[in-house]
């Protein structure tokens, strides 16, 4: 439930137009695309996703569309987690770096910054990141991006705040235009800032 509120204090990640997301059966689609076409090239298909959080959805969406999955030892240390809370991603199998992989490899983001891959053969990458729609494909040297985000993007930011209906709007951790975007439409907004502590003497 969205209830009203007079002042609004919003984390904003995405508050900008170029951050819209597709539905999350379009993004699933685009992964099942992406690793067709390196089955089909005879590639490996590398995703790039954070080891928290990221990673276990994309084990479980690749599960789900039939594909056997290997993972980074770190993925596989907060899976056993999420099982032990009754939340089963599905079946893996824990890669070891230097090896060739078998099915679709799921690493975190830094990994590609180390000569781990040596072993696996010909592969291709894809960073699954909100960022997608930036620079990340370029920040993490991915092949592709696929925009999977848990945060809401641009139009679910200002649907959000237009349910709201607050007074005062104050933004942090995100983008210094959204609470221009705010006031565009109506909302007195302004980026909630540190200013320090001031010395006395």
């Amino acid at each position: 439930e969205i209830r009203h509120a007079d002042i609004l204090i919003m984390e904003s990640t995405y508050g900008h137009p170029d951050y819209q997301f597709a539905s999350p059966a379009e993004l699933e689609e685009s992964l099942d695309r992406f690793i067709r076409n390196c089955l089909r090239w005879g590639e490996v298909p590398v995703v790039l996703a954070y080891s928290l959080g990221k990673a276990q959805e994309a084990v479980r969406i690749i599960n789900g569309q039939g594909y056997p999955v290997q993972v980074h030892p770190s993925v596989a240390k907060f899976a056993a987690v999420y099982a032990d809370f009754g939340y089963d991603v599905g079946p893996y199998q824990v890669w070891e770096e230097g090896t060739p992989a078998e099915g679709v490899l799921v690493v975190p983001p830094h990994v590609t910054r180390k000569p781990i891959f040596g072993g696996l053969g010909p592969y291709r990458t894809v960073l699954l990141s909100g960022w997608a729609n930036g620079g990340g494909r370029f920040r993490f040297g991915a092949d592709e991006a696929i925009p999977f985000s848990d945060h809401a993007d641009f139009s679910e930011l200002l649907e959000f705040v237009k349910q709201v209906r607050p007074k005062r709007i104050y933004t942090t951790h995100g983008f210094d235009e959204f609470p221009a975007y705010l006031r565009a439409v109506g909302f007195d907004a302004r980026p909630l800032r540190s200013t320090g502590q001031l010395s006395l003497f």
